[in-house]
Order: structure tokens, then C-alpha cells, then sequence
């Protein structure tokens, strides 16, 4: 395998405390447990985010009823984003068996990338009006902005642009070496 390879550029991401000069390597596979519901409360996505990097695989483990992931954007966080990521609706783990539908992607780029359940879609009590949202490559106060977002959805609309919360930081890219993963990012 070859060794992971970083260096910094400027990336601009949204409003909130910078994501700067991060060193660390990036975990070639992550894994994230989806649902996992007990009574009226949604567990969500376990953890809420992470930081990926090119050729990072994220694992999603889908637990208890119906649970998916659904790509959608900061502005707009329980709409489906045209051509985004979306694993489908066939998650259904109703004996909480683990592994059981799961759903790998493999990012082709560490750019900050937003994500809702689609379970309930379109109505005030769907998943992701609830908060079950997951980004990567976002900081707590981004991820916050989007969760907030997503249980107003229906309630408010949003902005048609964020560029006063614009911010340039410094982001770490880092490269893989080549995976052989079940799905592909072209982004």
C-alpha cells in the first residue's frame, strides 16, 4: 500500500469555528451506525460527522426500521440533491441485525458534503425534520446550522445564498492509495 500523502489548500467552507491545519491521517474505512430507535426518539447517525479524504470508504450500518442516507446540500437539508448520493429505501432491519443492509461509499473528494434520512419524506415528522442528519468535513458549528435547518423544514424556507457566512480556511487534502469499493463518488 502506498503511504497517505497530505498538504494544505484553501477550501471555503461555511460560517463557524475554522477546521484548520488538520494533520492527522485519513482512515482509509469508517463506519456509521444509522437508527437504532427507541420509543418516539431517533438515534440517528452514530457518529454525526467525520473527515474524510479522497478514497476514504464510510461503512453505514443500518439499524431498527427504516432508515437511509440521502444526499442533500447546507441550504436545503431534507431535499434530495439532484445526482447526490441516495442508498435507496430498501434498509428495513427490523431485528436490529447488524451489517444486515449495510451501504459503502468511497469519496472522491474531501469537500464538506451533507446528508438526512429519507424515511417520512415530504411530511413535518419525517426523519430529517427530527435532526437525523450527517455531514462530512464540516465543523460541530456547521453541522449544528444544518441540523437546525433540517427541524424547520416545513416550517421556514431558506436562503437563497449563505456567501456573507463564507469563510476561507485552510483544509487538509489527502490522497489513498487506489480502494476497490461497492460505490464511487464522481464529485
Amino acid at each position: 500500500m502506498k503511504p497517505l500523502v497530505c498538504w494544505t489548500s484553501l477550501l471555503p467552507l461555511v460560517s463557524g469555528t475554522p477546521l484548520c491545519c488538520v494533520s492527522q491521517p485519513c482512515p482509509e474505512r469508517q463506519t456509521v451506525l444509522v437508527g437504532g430507535e427507541q420509543s418516539n426518539e431517533v438515534r440517528g447517525f452514530n457518529p454525526h460527522t467525520l473527515r474524510v479524504c479522497q478514497g476514504s470508504i464510510v461503512h453505514f450500518d443500518f439499524l431498527r426500521l427504516d432508515h437511509t442516507l440521502r444526499e442533500s446540500t447546507l441550504e436545503t437539508p431534507c431535499k434530495p440533491l439532484q445526482g447526490g448520493i441516495d442508498s435507496g429505501t430498501d434498509r428495513s432491519n427490523p431485528d436490529n441485525i447488524t451489517n444486515f443492509k449495510p451501504f459503502d461509499y468511497t469519496f472522491a473528494s474531501d469537500a464538506p458534503r451533507f446528508f438526512y434520512c429519507a424515511h417520512g419524506e415530504g411530511t413535518n415528522d419525517s426523519h430529517c425534520a427530527r435532526g437525523e442528519v450527517f455531514a462530512v468535513n464540516v465543523n460541530e458549528d456547521t453541522f449544528h446550522q444544518f441540523q437546525d435547518r433540517a427541524k424547520t423544514t416545513g416550517h421556514t424556507s431558506y436562503p437563497d445564498s449563505l456567501s456573507d457566512d463564507v469563510a476561507e480556511v485552510a483544509w487538509v487534502h489527502c490522497v489513498l492509495s487506489p480502494l476497490r469499493p461497492s460505490f464511487h463518488d464522481d464529485m
